[in-house]
């Protein structure tokens, strides 16, 4: 199953094929639906909407059965990538030594 998203063409340059890919389903439920998953595919040509240039950026998602149940065509949600991983060591190592 692939999630479809657009990025402003002014971010797409931190974005790579592999990077993994994290969705929040904008429903009312008690559990929030979050999806996992991996970019596939980042277009080469943007795409203007509204006056604005968006990359289309399509991922590859592995829904649980459960979760496959509460998943429609048109769902919207919040799409976060994964561009950079630090240890919570490192992170605040930067922060006190102003790196």
């Amino acid at each position: 199953m692939y999630l479809t998203f657009y990025i402003p063409a002014s971010r797409i340059s931190n974005i790579k094929v592999g990077q993994s890919v994290r969705y929040t389903a904008s429903q009312n439920l008690a559990k929030p639906l979050v999806l996992i998953g991996k970019v596939k595919k980042i277009d080469t040509a943007p795409t203007p909407i509204h006056e604005i240039s968006y990359v289309k950026v399509s991922a590859k998602i592995d829904p649980t059965k459960s979760q496959l149940s509460k998943i429609h065509y048109g769902l919207q949600g919040k799409s976060v990538i994964i561009v950079d991983k630090k240890t919570w060591f490192n992170y605040f190592k930067d922060k006190v030594l102003n790196n």
